[in-house]
């Protein structure tokens, strides 16, 4: 009987200690995030940590074919929407891709979820990105992205998220063998979250207004014929969008740019 009073308390105690350490990893890298604003004097350097999220041959064999210069469109879609507000950069993004990662990071949390689960979630991230990406020789500000690739695209509900100010982000992915143009709309999304930038969408996910729209001024207002890149849908009514189905579709707004510090 007092082994297993001694055995209880032990344990306890170790899960105190578990959480006081999670706890204090979690207040070191918010403290350290708060450093990380958004700066645009130097490109900025993209790292895309791919792996197969289903374990199949067809994503393995796509995987295997990646290079970095398959992400040329995020670089001329960054570098043309910061000249629309000043940002003479360029270029402003420089892809890298590192090795297909076999060790996968912990679940992803959706928006709908508590924030007791947001918060383990995102302290899982962060000590899955700390123990295996290396954030040193970059030589100026980076950006991380983990890729979960899939044979066929992920639902609407997939669970894309940039943990906002901390410069990293996990993003889910069909292999694009018609829904390359898409990937990358999901793509800069992520990764203008991760730098800063909030979503603008209603909890529907229609547009919010004004900041989801691309233009809040046309007249008339509807249909719209570009999408607001953190929205990503352009609005045809009141209720009805359709999503953006290529960054030459979006345009980053006056909310967003601001969100990054192009815009004051």
């Amino acid at each position: 009987m007092e082994e297993n009073k001694v055995e209880q308390s032990v344990i306890r105690r170790g899960r105190v200690y578990t959480l006081i350490v999670l706890l204090f990893l979690g207040w070191t890298y918010w403290a350290y995030e708060g450093l990380l604003k958004a700066r645009w004097d130097i490109p900025y350097t993209l790292i895309l940590y791919p792996y197969n999220g289903d374990n199949s041959p067809e994503v393995d064999r796509f995987l295997n074919s990646l290079r970095a210069k398959d992400f040329v469109n995020l670089n001329t879609y960054l570098t043309q929407q910061a000249a629309n507000f000043g940002i003479d950069l360029k270029p402003a993004l420089q892809v890298q891709l590192a090795d297909v990662s076999e060790v996968l990071p912990p679940l992803a949390y959706t928006e709908s979820e508590y924030k007791l689960a947001k918060l383990l979630g995102s302290l899982s991230l962060r000590f899955w990105a700390y123990r295996h990406i290396d954030y040193y020789g970059l030589g100026g500000p980076s950006i991380q992205l983990l890729v979960k690739y899939y044979k066929t695209p992920p639902n609407t509900e997939s669970l894309d998220y940039g943990l906002e100010k901390s410069h990293l982000g996990v993003v889910e992915l069909g292999i694009p063998l018609v829904n390359k143009n898409s990937n990358e709309v999901l793509l800069m999304q992520t990764m203008l979250h991760a730098l800063g930038a909030p979503y603008h969408n209603t909890a529907s996910g229609y547009p919010s207004f004004p900041a989801g729209f691309a233009d809040a001024s046309q007249a008339p207002l509807y249909p719209q014929y570009q999408a607001e890149i953190m929205s990503g849908r352009l609005p045809l009514n009141e209720t009805q969008s359709l999503p953006a189905l290529s960054l030459g579709e979006c345009v980053i707004g006056d909310k967003t740019a601001a969100s990054l510090q192009w815009k004051h």
